[in-house]
């Protein structure tokens, strides 16, 4: 479980006023009288509010400060609550080039808690994320970017994103990725809620670094609201994960970590897509203990 916390957030009403994070202006061009009609609801209804309110909190700290402790401040802040069997931690090489694999039930609580949870094993930590993540600048340097689109342009910015992602583990750091790309969603072909296709392109990150892997799996799944507009209109559900970042806080992830893999075991895969199964698979019977 996450160490117990002692940062207390700050109401000081003398604090000059912060910036918001999220802002309904800047998501959605509206005339400004419906904007000044409708902004309160929809922000509170899509769970904006509720990460500004938690942006506000940590305004008083000193930028380097907010930087450092992110994670920590961001699952405090955010009411996130999740639980991992110290002898997972142990499983965690503390040096060395290393892959994290996980699936993504959640989308922005999973970033968050892995980057928690790694905090306390190792500093030398990057998250493979949406590149849309940078618009909170205490996240900018924890984030390796990509774009989660299948668009020319998204992919030939991608490649920037691998090239940094494979210097980092060069350098001995490690990678977090969640290779779904984006939250689990239901699936009509498999009836359940489930990873899309997981990326390939990890496969050529590991074996051209040398790095060793270590699958997770979280618990959980997003809402049904979140479901069924991912079903109905999947671009949509984009607006709708922060909402599901509050719904997180009511509920305790499941965090199990696997055994570290070594370079050594990644030979007898004939491809990348082999390879990505075969992580695949280990991180669903991870989860098989609990779901």
């Amino acid at each position: 479980m996450s160490p117990e916390r002692t940062f207390n957030f700050m109401t000081d009403q003398t604090l000059p006023s912060p910036e918001k994070l999220v802002d309904l202006s800047d998501l959605v061009k509206l005339p400004r009288p419906l904007m000044s009609l409708v902004k309160g609801p929809v922000e509170s209804l899509l769970g904006l509010t509720h990460i500004n309110d938690y942006y506000t909190s940590i305004q008083h700290l000193p930028r380097p400060e907010r930087e450092t402790r992110f994670f920590e401040l961001s699952v405090e802040g955010l009411n996130l609550k999740y639980e991992v069997d110290p002898e997972g931690l142990a499983r965690i090489p503390k040096q060395g080039p290393l892959v994290v694999v996980a699936n993504h039930p959640h989308g922005m609580a999973d970033g968050i808690i892995l980057g928690d949870l790694l905090s306390g094993v190792r500093s030398d930590f990057k998250l493979m994320a949406n590149e849309q993540l940078k618009m909170c600048p205490e996240l900018a340097g924890w984030i390796i970017a990509v774009n989660p689109f299948n668009t020319l342009e998204a992919r030939r910015r991608n490649l920037a994103g691998l090239r940094e992602s494979l210097a980092w583990l060069r350098k001995g750091g490690v990678l977090v990725t969640f290779p779904a790309g984006s939250a689990s969603t239901f699936s009509m072909q498999e009836r359940r809620v489930m990873d899309g296709v997981w990326n390939s392109n990890i496969a050529a990150l590991i074996k051209k670094t040398g790095a060793s892997v270590v699958p997770m799996h979280l618990s959980g799944r997003n809402s049904l609201l979140f479901q069924t507009v991912s079903v109905l209109k999947r671009e949509a559900r984009v607006a709708f994960l922060p909402r599901e970042l509050k719904r997180n806080g009511r509920i305790t992830q499941t965090i199990q970590v696997g055994d570290a893999m070594g370079a050594e075991e990644f030979g007898k895969f004939g491809s990348a897509e082999e390879l990505v199964a075969d992580l695949r698979r280990r991180s669903d019977a991870l989860g098989s203990k609990f779901d």
